[in-house]
């Protein structure tokens, strides 16, 4: 039996039916069935592994520091919400980053067709 909410976590991501099919049955999945489950977002070779990494982490840090931060928070924090109050948890923080000096940058670097430069973190 899985432990440490195996039993529980499981069944929220790839829901009831396919939880009970690979817990009951202990069957091992390959990358591409764990990527059609939502398990997995991306499959890559181990070749290219540590070039998708850095690829990736390169497009998602040169996102403003601030909504990144933000965008985490309301995920995090807004899925352990009910719908009406994950909502309006995103309306308060959405409302903080479309206000800070990072928005009125990236609006400006869009505008002037150049790369934006973020300050706020």
């Amino acid at each position: 039996m899985p432990g440490y909410g195996g039993t529980q976590l499981l069944p929220r991501y790839v829901g009831t039916g396919a939880a009970k099919y690979l817990i009951l049955s202990g069957e091992m999945i390959t990358a591409q069935e764990a990527y059609g489950l939502g398990l997995v977002e991306k499959v890559c070779s181990t070749e290219t592994l540590m070039q998708e990494v850095d690829e990736l982490a390169k497009k998602i840090s040169s996102n403003g520091h601030f909504a990144v931060k933000a965008c985490k928070r309301a995920i995090n924090v807004g899925t352990q919400l009910s719908l009406d109050d994950a909502l309006k948890l995103e309306l308060e923080i959405y409302d903080k980053v479309a206000r800070s000096a990072d928005a009125e940058e990236g609006i400006a670097a869009f505008l002037e067709k150049r790369a934006p430069s973020f300050e706020e973190g």
